[in-house]
């Protein structure tokens, strides 16, 4: 209210606020982008930051390379004097990001800007998903053979590691470990469904998603959920075969 009262004379902004009953991120992303205009989209989660010159450097970029579909800044930690890089603080390209989409992110959220053709293309963010959700989005956005770059001089802010952590140490609530091991099963179900055939014959890829696969089946299992285990155990045996990976999966499938 107060940034919308600041810039209410401005010509090049227009603001509107969108109320509805709290339903998780991704049902508030995709309202977001169905309600929005622009030709350019940036999402910003509220304990986030924006670089003042952020919106502007990205903006710019894109109408010089008309062959680029989103581009990514630079991300620092709130409070890090140091400026401390983060992982998505350097060029990359799909392979090394894809990778890094196993197990984590690599683009976080605040930091790319996307044509809304792109947005288009890839589909709403999946409202199953409690969290972990940024993982499944952008694996798909570059499964789909989507074209990025890193615009250096842009940054934006993130929430401390250590605040991430705490958040994600569940505080001994059971449901809240399930909805993160059930969200991390959509997240690998979906990227080796994503996977372009070229990616799927590599024994490193098969290897490296059985692997995931067959950590989260262990903690759903023993979190009681025996459907969705199974399910990611019969699964990971499956992309694991004939890797060097199948031996252990075999062990564990002796072993519950």
């Amino acid at each position: 209210e107060r940034w919308s009262v600041e810039h209410g004379g401005d010509s090049q902004f227009t603001t509107r606020f969108v109320f509805q009953e709290n339903n998780g991120a991704c049902v508030a992303r995709n309202r977001g982008l169905s309600e929005s205009r622009g030709e350019f989209i940036q999402f910003l989660d509220d304990d986030d930051l924006l670089g003042p010159q952020k919106l502007a450097l990205q903006v710019k970029y894109l109408d010089l390379h008309p062959e680029c579909d989103m581009n990514y800044s630079a991300t620092f930690t709130i409070g890090d004097a140091s400026k401390t890089p983060n992982r998505s603080n350097q060029p990359v390209d799909r392979d090394t990001a894809l990778r890094c989409l196993v197990r984590s992110h690599f683009f976080n959220n605040i930091c790319p800007v996307f044509r809304r053709s792109t947005c288009n293309r890839a589909g709403p963010w999946h409202e199953e998903m409690a969290t972990c959700e940024d993982y499944e989005y952008y694996a798909r956005l570059l499964c789909l053979g989507t074209t990025f770059a890193y615009v250096p001089q842009a940054e934006c802010f993130i929430q401390s590691y250590e605040q991430l952590r705490e958040r994600r140490s569940f505080g001994g609530e059971p449901g809240r470990q399930k909805d993160y091991y059930r969200s991390r099963f959509i997240h690998l179900d979906c990227l080796w469904g994503y996977l372009p055939d070229d990616l799927k014959k590599h024994a490193s890829w098969r290897k490296a998603i059985a692997k995931e696969l067959l950590a989260v089946s262990k903690e759903l299992l023993l979190l009681g959920d025996a459907d969705l285990g199974t399910k990611g155990l019969s699964l990971s045996r499956a992309i694991g075969r004939g890797t060097s990976y199948a031996p252990m999966l075999l062990f564990f499938a002796i072993l519950t």
